[in-house]
């Protein structure tokens, strides 16, 4: 294929409201992360992470991208030519006990749908992924979804035209309990991330637009 990747990010809150991306000037930091905001004796963190691979084999974490070039808005990163070929969502959960009794959490199984289009409406294809349940372990940031999209098999047979890959967690709310016998609670679903992408032929660059997100 000779088509090249063009990627405008943007960060989108999928429970379709307007959203700002508030940067948290940490370039160790690679991911986007989200407070369960619980009430009970168990808090948490969603990790939400984005990768972009370059054809060389190379990849980079949006967010660093993002944070080291905050000064231009929009800003255009080119990488020696190098074709963009695919695009990983990440997924990670931390769990912290607020006093003793309980040896873990527990995540209860969810499906998160991955979906590519053309926009603006066009539907290309769309699949889901179970989600197991997942054990963590206290404190502990622990993987739950690795799920990485190669362009070629995404977009390869389409046109030049602007394309956007989307995951979205089906649940509005996503059951956790405390290990061995808490009762069941509930807490809010991860954001969700939308990458934007524009095939060109005769370059590829990589477009990041701070700020703004748009359900």
């Amino acid at each position: 294929m000779k088509y090249m990747y063009t990627i405008i990010v943007i960060l989108v809150i999928v429970m379709l409201v307007i959203g700002i991306f508030l940067v948290e000037g940490n370039s160790d930091i690679t991911d986007y992360e989200t407070d369960w905001e619980t009430t009970g004796d168990i808090s948490g963190l969603w990790n939400e992470e984005i990768i972009i691979e370059f054809k060389d084999g190379t990849t980079e974490s949006l967010k660093i991208l993002r944070e080291n070039k905050l000064s231009i808005n929009p800003f255009k990163i080119t990488r020696d030519g190098e074709e963009i070929t695919g695009v990983t969502y990440n997924l990670y959960a931390t769990a912290s006990q607020e006093g003793t009794g309980y040896t873990g959490c527990e995540i209860e199984e969810f499906t998160l749908t991955t979906a590519y289009r053309r926009m603006p409406s066009t539907m290309i294809d769309s699949f889901n992924n179970i989600i197991i349940p997942t054990v963590l372990e206290f404190d502990e940031k622990t993987q739950i979804v690795h799920n990485y999209i190669d362009l070629e098999d995404a977009i390869g047979s389409e046109i030049a035209g602007t394309y956007a890959v989307t995951w979205t967690i089906n649940e509005d709310q996503i059951r956790y309990r405390g290990l061995p016998n808490s009762e069941w609670r509930i807490v809010e679903r991860p954001d969700g991330q939308l990458v934007t992408m524009t095939v060109h032929e005769d370059e590829i660059y990589l477009i990041l637009e701070p700020g703004v997100g748009t359900g």
